[in-house]
């Protein structure tokens, strides 16, 4: 299979040649790219390096976005291996878990409702840790499903491999997730500068 993305530890954004689709990397790492995701926070030296050098004007705002991230201590492989990338999907957040150095993962989540202290249903450490558990745990594909439809008709049942899975937590990382300030998402738009 082709390799789809690659993390770097301990490196940061030295210069971007976007005629030739380069970054440079402060350890002279050069790295081709078709698309560049410049995510590197509200200080992004990706953005400053195409403000300066391609022309390009930012324009800022606050979204009606609230997030708040979570440190999950290593998992058992089934759960998420190390290099592991995975979209939350809940009926309350949105977000995603990605590797975090040396090992384990962190979850940024995402929501935008009238609680601004933490998701819609959660206020407790407990109430974390089912959220975030049902968030993590697989899904059927639409293929599964109809098949266990399909074989409890005849009155067979079909395996499914979306068996439920133990997620480790941090019971102080739960606690000070579910304590903590929220943020506010800041976002930032770059367009292009025109000349009127």
């Amino acid at each position: 299979t082709k390799k789809r993305c690659c993390v770097s530890y301990e490196t940061s954004c030295e210069s971007i040649d976007t005629d030739q689709r380069v970054v440079t990397t402060t350890n002279g790492k050069e790295i081709n790219y078709d698309l560049l995701v410049g995510s590197d926070g509200v200080n992004s030296m990706v953005r400053k390096l195409l403000v300066e050098t391609k022309g390009l004007t930012e324009k800022r705002y606050l979204r009606n976005q609230f997030w708040k991230s979570l440190k999950l201590p290593k998992q058992a492989p089934n759960v998420l291996s190390p290099r592991d990338f995975k979209r939350l999907t809940h009926t309350s957040f949105k977000g995603a878990v990605f590797p975090r150095f040396p090992e384990g993962h962190a979850a940024l989540v995402f929501w935008n409702d009238s609680c601004p202290q933490n998701p819609k249903g959660i206020e407790t450490t407990d109430d974390l840790i089912r959220a975030m558990t049902q968030a993590i745990q697989p899904k059927a594909s639409k293929w599964e499903i109809a098949a266990n439809v399909l074989f409890s008709g005849f009155g067979q049942n079909k395996a499914s491999n979306t068996g439920e899975i133990r997620v480790e937590f941090d019971d102080d990382e739960c606690k000070r997730f579910v304590e903590s300030k929220t943020r506010r998402e800041n976002y930032i738009k770059l367009d292009r500068y025109h000349d009127t």
